[in-house]
Parts: structure tokens; sequence; C-alpha cells
């Protein structure tokens, strides 16, 4: 050409090109037809086999460094962070639709990576995305403002409508499987479980403050669920979340540890201080009111009575042991509670525990089956084995101390 055509020829060359230092890829390289602005700044595009995006697509201003591997950008239009970014190494699918990419700086995956297809807005702030396979959820995605950090591990994320969490998160290391439907993930400090995690299938609001979820197997309810503001801590173990709806306590909560099977049913959680057991407890089937107060849950193996049951309000401390409370309609009482150590069945019927200060009898103990009323007063149980009456029985009021030794009611 003459020099006056190379020169027009630099001119429209350039128009199309980013301003900075840009190294292209050694490879097989496809560019997007469409509209493509790229970014002022330095990039290093990626080794390997590209195809860029059918579409509207404006690149990253900043430092980008490109995936090495197998990438397929997305069809749509698209809006690369501005900011500090890594793309991932490995095979990346990026989404079909309307995405914008995080302003930042942002860590992409290594591994195999399939981003979802709908409309994402990604994370303003840190973002480390997760090593290994991940499938980003289908529907429209808002990930979280802050520092994220992603799992580790096999990861499918939610389809649906997700707003991740603003805070400081980390999810889970080991197979995670996130909820299909509606889910808003917290505000505040989140440490998801390690483990193996199936989070819940229906509309659920994870707490909003500073939540530790458990080490080990947990199954979250089908249902409707709003998870506890305050600080949680959940069980360590096995953990199976109550189907229905459930209303996790405000407060400060820790789940028991060990083996647990939460109530189906409709269960709302106390609001107060609550620890719960360490052992192996079986919640109660049916409706279930836990106390506003402070609770301590009882060390051992405890079977909760399945109907209705309502908690007291107050300090309760319940027994170490092996405990099984009654099945039927139960009140618990208001004050102060220390429940037994040792063995005790809880009467099946109608009962209504003593509003005041009660201490339950150490030892083995056998409540009536019928309607009992306990007494309004301070109260004293016997130390031994007791057998209450069977009936209709109405206990003093005032202040009662029960004998020691082997009674029968």
């Amino acid at each position: 050409v003459t020099s006056e055509g190379n020169w027009l020829h630099q001119i429209l060359f350039r128009g199309f090109l980013a301003k900075g230092v840009n190294t292209y890829a050694k490879g097989v390289n496809t560019y997007a037809k469409g509209v493509n602005t790229y970014a002022k700044g330095v990039n290093t595009y990626a080794k390997g086999v590209n195809t860029y995006a059918k579409g509207v697509n404006t690149y990253a201003q900043g430092v980008n460094t490109y995936a090495q591997g197998v990438n397929t950008y997305a069809k749509g239009v698209n809006t690369y962070a501005q900011g500090v970014n890594t793309y991932a190494k490995g095979v990346n699918t990026y989404a079909k639709g309307v995405n914008t990419y995080a302003k930042g700086v942002n860590t992409y995956a290594q591994g195999v990576n399939t981003y979802a297809k709908g409309v994402n807005t990604y994370a303003k702030g840190v973002n480390t995305y997760a090593k290994e396979v991940n499938t980003y959820a289908k529907g429209v995605n808002t990930y979280a403002k802050g520092v994220n950090t992603y799992a580790k591990g096999v990861n499918t994320y939610a389809k649906g409508v997700n707003t991740y969490a603003k805070g400081v998160n980390t999810y889970a290391k080991g197979v995670n499987t996130y909820a299909k439907r509606v889910n808003t993930y917290a505000q505040g400090v989140n440490t998801y479980a390690q483990g193996v995690n199936t989070y819940a299938k229906g509309v659920n609001t994870y707490a909003q403050g500073v939540n530790t979820y458990a080490k080990g197997v947990n199954t979250y309810a089908k249902g409707v669920n709003t998870y506890a503001q305050g600080v949680n801590t959940y069980a360590q173990g096995v953990n199976t979340y109550a189907q229905g709806v459930n209303t996790y306590a405000q407060g400060v909560n820790t789940y028991a540890k060990g083996v647990n099977t939460y109530a189906q049913g409709v269960n709302t959680y106390a609001q107060g201080v609550n620890t719960y057991a360490k052992g192996v407890n079986t919640y109660a089937q049916g409706v279930n009111t836990y106390a506003k107060g402070v609770n301590t849950y009882a060390q051992g193996v405890n079977t909760y009575t399945q109907g209705v049951n309502t908690y007291a309000k107050g300090v309760n401390i319940y027994a170490k042991g092996v405990n099984t409370y009654a099945q039927g309609v139960n009140t618990y009482a208001k004050g102060v509670n220390t429940y037994a150590k040792g063995v005790n069945t809880y009467a099946k019927g109608v009962n209504t525990y003593a509003k005041g200060v009660n201490t339950y009898a150490k030892g083995v103990n056998t409540y009536a089956k019928g309607v009992n009323t306990y007494a309004k007063g301070v109260n004293t149980y016997a130390k031994g084995v007791n057998t209450y009456a069977k009936g209709v029985n109405t206990y003093a009021k005032g202040v009662n101390t029960y004998a020691q030794g082997v009674n029968t009611y």
C-alpha cells in the first residue's frame, strides 16, 4: 500500500484497540462479532483457545490477566470489571445473558466453571472464586459486596433469585448444593459449613449478624425458614433441620454438637440466650414455642414431646441424662427451673408446671399420667425414687420440701 494508505490503516486500527500495553494470546483466537471496546490498561490475553462473545462487550479498565485454557465468552451484553482481574485457568464458559462483572480485585476460579445464564451482577470488593468445579446459578443473581471467598470443592449455586450477603463471607469447603428458590444470604460475617451441605428448597432468609455454620453433614429445611439475627453457632455433627415453617431464635444461640433432628411442623425458637444439648436430640413434631430467656438444654439423650409445647419464660436448666418429655399439651414453668439429673419420664397428659423457683429431683422420677398442676412458690423435689400420682393432682402453694427416699404420691 502507499504510505498514505498505510497511515489511514493505522488510524482506523488504533481506533478499536485499547490504550496501554497489550499482549495477545498464543493460540487460536476468534474475536467477537458486534461492538467491542477493549480495556485501557495492561492486558495479557489467554494462551489457548479463546472465543470472544458475540454482542456488546466492554472490557475492564485496569490490569487484566485472561485465563490459560479453553475460554468461551458470553453471548449478550457484558461489562467486564474495572480493577485488577485474574481470570480462571482451566475450562470456562461465561454466562449467556446480561452480565456485569465486579469492580475491585477479582481472582476467578481455577478448574471447570460454568457461569450463570440470566442476569448476573458480580460483587464489588475483593472476590476469590472457587477452585474446582463450579456451576453458577441460572436466574437473577446479585453477588455480595464486600470480601467473598467462594468454596473449594464442588459447588452448585441456586437456581432462582439469589442475593448474596454484604459483608465478609467464607463459603464452605466440600460439596455444597445451594437452595432452589428465593434466597437472601446474611448481612454480616458468615462462615459456611465445611463438609456436605444441602441448603433448603423454599424461601430462606439467612441471619444478619455473625454466623458460623456447622461442620459435618447438614440438611436444611424444606419450607419457609427465617434464620436468627444475632450470633449463631450451628451444630457440629449430623443435623437435619425441620421441614415446615421455622423461625430461628433472635439472640445468641449455640446449637447442639452431636446428632440432631429438628421438629417437623411449626417451630419458633427462643429469643434470648440458648445453648442446645450436646448428644442425641430429637425435637418435637407439632407446634413448639421455645422459651424466651436463658435456656440450657440437656446434655445426653433427649426426646422432646410430640404435641403442643410452650417452654418456660425465664432461666431454665434442663436435665443431664436421659429425658423423655410428655406427649400431650405441656406448659412449662415461668421462673427459674432446674430439671432433674438422672432418668426422667415426664407425664403424658395435660401438665402445667409451677411458676416460681423449682428444683426437680435427682434420681429416677416418673411423673403422673393425668392432669397435674404444680405448685406456685418454692419447691424442692425429692432425691431418690419417686412415683407421682395418676389422676388429678394439685400441688401445694407455698414452700414445699418433698421427701428424700422412696416416695409414692
